[in-house]
């Protein structure tokens, strides 16, 4: 015969099981993130003790063994979160593959890695772990983590994302022989942005942000200045060496901007003219000479 609850106790009793099942969630991912993985450890026993499926309970303990090198009593509880569905699955996979590489089952990782690579994968810092570094002279290897490389960092290996990179520099600016400014162009961490920073002798100053747009699939310039003054400028033509760009101001307004490198003397060449009739006619407004600067 059945015992019979009001349904306030039901409530009670449903709450305390949910708020005892968020606990230990939290306990496990506290425990896992400060790296107390005995103590991560015990907290998935005590879950499974009473629930051998739980997908959290089981993923936490493998990625535990695996970071304590258990690799082989890893495997189990990593199968088991994979089959009842952990998620994101990419971490299920990703530990997978540092077990199979703790255990040196070099075909087992580069099918798996092959597999991930194909969905996308792009964590280098999963092949970064110890665990690989058996396989550094594995051409099939090197050859999948090239392309998790590119895949994590696309900016490093794309054409489109370089048209500007011969501008890279510490550089002296001279007009008409006579140095006027000094300019610093560098590239962000990952190589998806380059800048200029720019300033004149007299005291003017700006920074310009350059880079390709996948949407419109141009290379792109946005300059401003110490007095807020904004300019955005699009690709117009590149090849090796040579990138020039326009921005139009509206009202048959047009401003130009080419930017060459001499291959003999390594100095760049920025041009920039004005057009108030559509193009029809050009004006010249800058024509800069970059020097790289001397280094001691």
């Amino acid at each position: 015969m059945y015992k019979k609850y009001s349904i306030a106790t039901v409530i009670s009793m449903v709450c305390l099981c949910f708020v005892y099942g968020q606990n230990n969630d939290d306990k496990m991912l506290a425990h896992f993130n400060a790296a107390d993985y005995s103590a991560c450890i015990d907290v998935c026993d005590s879950i499974l003790t009473v629930d051998k499926a739980n997908a959290k309970a089981n993923f936490f303990k493998g990625a535990s063994l695996i970071r304590t090198k258990n690799y082989n009593t890893a495997e189990a509880y990593m199968l088991k979160a994979k089959e009842n569905n952990f998620q994101p699955a990419v971490f299920v996979n990703s530990n997978l593959l540092r077990m199979y590489a703790g255990q040196q089952k070099s075909e087992l990782v580069l099918r798996q890695l092959n597999e991930m690579v194909s969905n996308g994968f792009n964590s280098m810092a999963v092949l970064k772990t110890e665990e690989f570094d058996y396989l550094n002279d594995n051409k099939e290897f090197e050859n999948l983590r090239s392309k998790v490389d590119a895949s994590a960092n696309p900016c490093k290996y794309g054409a489109e994302y370089k048209k500007l990179d011969f501008w890279l520099g510490e550089w002296d600016v001279y007009v008409k022989g006579k140095k006027t400014a000094d300019s610093y162009i560098t590239k962000s961490e990952g190589g998806c942005t380059l800048h200029e920073d720019y300033r004149t002798l007299g005291g003017y100053f700006g920074r310009s942000m350059n880079y390709y747009d996948a949407a419109d699939q141009l290379y792109t310039q946005i300059w401003i200045d110490k007095n807020n003054g904004k300019i955005e400028f699009k690709e117009t033509s590149a090849k090796e060496g040579y990138l020039m760009m326009m921005s139009d101001q509206g009202d048959g307004n047009l401003i130009r901007m080419s930017y060459e490198k001499d291959n003999e003397t390594g100095n760049v060449t920025q041009i920039m003219e004005s057009s108030s009739d559509e193009g029809k006619t050009w004006n010249l407004n800058f024509n800069g000479v970059y020097k790289l600067k001397k280094t001691n």
